[in-house]
């Protein structure tokens, strides 16, 4: 299962961004083993742990009843204004929850661990998705996108810009000069990258939205503007210098700021910037535009007409880029399920095992309870009022495990060209809090016909 189920999934997901052309996970005997070797030992240390405890008792008190264990006062006790509030029941549950303290700890780590993994599947979800969205809905303002079929001059560009603009969808136009080109990482590698140098400074931040925690920012002339990414992989900041290899020359350029980007790589800089570096004055070959309308209808209409023109070689939408991205990322959506239900089933096992663990040590308890009166749904009541405050619990507790989890999983995730955002929506932390506690529910409610099955005369024998 472990071999065909989660690698198939991750696969999928890595398949709609990549090509990959025979998705096969054979057998590995080796992973396999240190698999099965992993789990024996966590669970043979426990079965020893708990054998060895048992063993140190003497024949004649292992064949007698485990004697409850002692209650002691606890901290509540001491909050007077609170506690003379309780009533009987309560207090009890209060004092049962903090007298088995090793059944205290197993169901809030485990419970916590079952709310993490559901924070972590609603994180990734929103950080990938969120990511794409930020991307395509604040940072590229523009409609589209085009590339010309050669260099042009400045009467070329005019030119051009008037006859675009007199097609009626067509609101505005800025050229830009875009150029792939290298930088060097870590190790000697190179990460490509994409140069942009718009026509006029001033204009540029009503097409691409330069900016970074909420602050705007501006290209200058005294240095460049790298993506978030790019900066990460370069481990270099603002006010560093970095090498740029750009038409097989290589230019040492200064970063001024870092702008927050989340798919691919891109340096920004100012045609006087990219004077004063290279020494060659610019000459466009690419344009961002807004248009009045962004109906399919009208963008098909604006398309063949910039084309008619002659000088554009290719017209790309934002909203035809975004689709395509949303369903690169829809991919991901398959992996939610399969934490939720694995969540799941961890908090079922959990639950399941400790209130069989509970009704089996507390038989006697419950039996005396069941002889003066108490009807199951009462015994029920008694028992799973733990549950379920130890349910809410470790589902607090899982908050801050599902955070550190959900961090790990989304940088380890994050490929060398996209970014992912690594905040969690409030709402999420309620959905998966509620989920964990309607497990639980499930859980008590499938438990509840061990009631039945207490027999009072069989329980109150003494050994004796």
């Amino acid at each position: 299962v472990g071999f065909r189920l989660f690698p198939a999934l991750v696969m999928n997901a890595y398949a709609s961004r990549y090509a990959i052309a025979d998705k096969v996970v054979p057998f590995n005997t080796n992973i396999a083993l240190q698999a099965a070797i992993i789990a024996i030992l966590f669970t043979a240390a426990a079965a020893v742990v708990s054998t060895l405890d048992e063993l140190r008792e003497v024949p004649a008190s292992l064949m007698r009843p485990k004697p409850p264990i002692s209650g002691k006062k606890i901290l509540l006790e001491r909050v007077s204004f609170i506690w003379k509030r309780l009533n009987f029941t309560k207090k009890i549950t209060a004092r049962n929850i903090f007298r088995y303290k090793q059944r205290l700890f197993m169901t809030v780590i485990g419970i916590a661990a079952c709310t993490g993994l559901m924070i972590t599947g609603f994180g990734l979800k929103q950080g990938i998705i969120g990511a794409t969205q930020a991307q395509f809905s604040n940072i590229y303002r523009y409609d589209m996108q085009g590339t010309l079929s050669k260099n042009v001059n400045e009467a070329d560009k005019n030119a051009i810009k008037a006859n675009a603009v007199k097609t009626s969808n067509v609101k505005a136009i800025l050229f830009s000069y875009l150029k792939n080109a290298q930088v060097k990482i870590e190790n000697d590698k190179s990460q490509d990258v994409y140069v942009v140098v718009a026509e006029n400074k001033n204009e540029f931040n009503s097409y691409i939205n330069l900016t970074m925690e909420g602050k705007g920012l501006k290209l200058d002339d005294d240095g460049i503007v790298i993506t978030q990414k790019l900066s990460k992989l370069l481990n270099k900041k603002a006010g560093e210098n970095i090498e740029v290899t750009l038409d097989d020359k290589i230019f040492r350029v200064k970063i001024s700021a870092v702008t927050e980007q989340y798919v691919q790589h891109y340096i920004y800089m100012s045609p006087d910037y990219y004077q004063k570096i290279t020494g060659n004055k610019i000459a466009f070959n690419s344009f961002y535009g807004m248009l009045n309308n962004l109906s399919e209808e009208d963008e098909n209409t604006t398309l063949n007409t910039l084309k008619s023109l002659g000088s554009i070689n290719s017209v790309e939408f934002k909203n035809n880029m975004y689709t395509n991205f949303n369903k690169i990322t829809s991919a991901i959506n398959s992996v939610i399920p399969v934490l939720i239900v694995s969540a799941g089933v961890l908090a079922f096992v959990v639950i399941f095992n400790l209130t069989n663990i509970n009704i089996d040590e507390r038989k006697r308890e419950l039996a005396t309870m069941k002889l003066l009166g108490f009807y199951n749904h009462e015994l029920a009541a008694y028992i799973f009022r733990e549950n379920m405050i130890l349910t809410f619990l470790g589902s607090l507790a899982g908050i801050p495990m599902g955070v550190v989890l959900n961090k790990f999983i989304m940088t380890t995730a994050e490929t060398n060209d996209m970014m992912f955002l690594q905040n969690i929506s409030p709402i999420y932390y309620l959905f998966s809090i509620l989920l964990t506690v309607l497990f639980s529910l499930i859980v008590n409610l499938a438990m509840y016909k061990r009631f039945d099955k207490i027999d009072m005369i069989e329980s109150l024998k003494s050994a004796e």
